[in-house]
């Protein structure tokens, strides 16, 4: 039971710490600064979480380089994630609406785009590697309760992006689960969600007029 929540506590403070920072208000000027601040709180308690996990030996090296493995498998898996989320994330980014997210993160200068990219890379490997690459490795849940807590917590932590994106994160979560379950390795989900990151908030499109 302590295993389950240290390795919970993490990422419910992470999520409740997004959730402050969405219901701030904003405007155009200030979301990316609050974004960026959002994923670097993020790296700082997953970051945690992580070490808590290593003292305590609820983690070790044969965990982490399961989790980071590589063969034939995952890059297939990587590639097929990349290729969607690409697809679904320029879909996106090209029908955002005035005031989405997706719309609001066009305004990057060129010091915010290259800061913000880094600090999204560095977060969602630690996402990914503690959220998937740890919780579906467990022995203890059955296979079909861990795709239940990996979607329903991915769906969960969108609620504060409204509606639409906490439904869409449901069949996405799936995607993502699924593959980091068939191959052993968080490496598609990270390759998926950054590739689905970089096409909603990275490329820059001109705004469809609303």
């Amino acid at each position: 039971m302590l295993q389950w929540i240290l390795i919970a506590l993490p990422l419910v403070i992470n999520s409740l710490a997004g959730y402050w920072i969405h219901t701030r208000p904003m405007s155009d000027a200030t979301v990316v600064r609050l974004r960026h601040w959002e994923r670097l709180s993020g790296i700082l308690i997953l970051s945690v979480g992580i070490a808590v996990l290593a003292i305590a030996e609820i983690i070790n090296l044969s965990a982490v380089a399961d989790a980071l493995r590589w063969n034939m498998e995952v890059g297939l898996w990587s590639l097929a994630l990349i290729v969607v989320s690409a697809a679904a994330g320029s879909y996106i980014h090209v029908h955002a609406k005035p005031g989405s997210t997706a719309w609001q993160l066009r305004q990057f200068d060129r010091v915010d785009f290259g800061k913000n990219l880094l600090v999204w890379i560095v977060y969602l490997l630690l996402y990914e590697f503690y959220f998937r690459g740890l919780l579906m490795q467990s022995e203890d849940i059955p296979v079909k309760w861990l795709m239940v807590l990996n979607v329903g917590y991915y769906a969960l932590v969108h609620i504060p992006h409204g509606k639409a994106e906490t439904i869409a994160a449901i069949p996405y979560g799936i995607l993502l689960a699924v593959s980091v379950w068939q191959c052993g390795s968080m490496w598609p989900a990270f390759l998926g969600h950054m590739s689905l990151v970089i096409t909603t908030q990275f490329i820059r499109l001109t705004p469809k007029k609303i």
